[in-house]
């Protein structure tokens, strides 16, 4: 069998091929984290009984012509008051206040987009077993738009079981 540089070359490897930079390893950004669809695995709300979800609609569509215009629920981020420091109100995201099938796809770009003083903010997701959303971390007293809000629709959302577990002095 003899040599052929089909199948060995006789030289070694010219010395800038073997030098080659390694690949950069990618972490994942925030931006990245904040296009992860968000999935709730305890929510906020549940439907009330008399209400039947309507195929792919989301939350936001079934409720839009029930709820009034400017009566979404505004609350302090967590997160932006720990490093801000200050009591900044954010509005939710209805799609994923309830569990299931409902998502926000990428809530990095869940964003209000009516005009008003509102307009532009990012919807807060809020997952009731995020560390930062627990009786610990958050006050019963911070609750109070969204406790308003669902007795305001109690004919369409009721609170869910761990809501509840969230505001006891609420009298539901």
């Amino acid at each position: 069998m003899s040599s052929s540089p089909f199948f060995a070359p006789e030289k070694a490897a010219p010395s800038r091929l073997l030098d080659l930079p390694k690949p950069k390893t990618t972490e994942r950004t925030r931006d990245d984290k904040e296009n992860v669809p968000f999935r709730n695995t305890s929510p906020l709300f549940v439907w009330n009984h008399t209400v039947t979800p309507l195929g792919k609609k989301s939350p936001s569509e079934m409720l839009y012509p029930v709820v009034q215009r400017g009566t979404y629920p505004l609350i302090v981020d967590p997160h932006a008051k720990r490093t801000s420091g200050k009591n900044t109100l954010y509005p939710i995201c209805l799609n994923s206040t309830f569990e299931g099938h409902c998502t926000c796809s990428k809530p990095g770009t869940c964003k209000t987009h009516k005009v008003g003083r509102y307009a532009g903010k990012t919807r807060l997701h809020i997952d009731l077993n995020d560390a930062r959303w627990s009786a610990a971390n958050y006050k019963e007293e911070d609750w109070k738009p969204i406790v308003n809000f669902i007795k305001k629709y109690h004919d369409h959302i009721l609170p869910s079981k761990a809501f509840k577990k969230l505001t006891p002095s609420t009298t539901w």
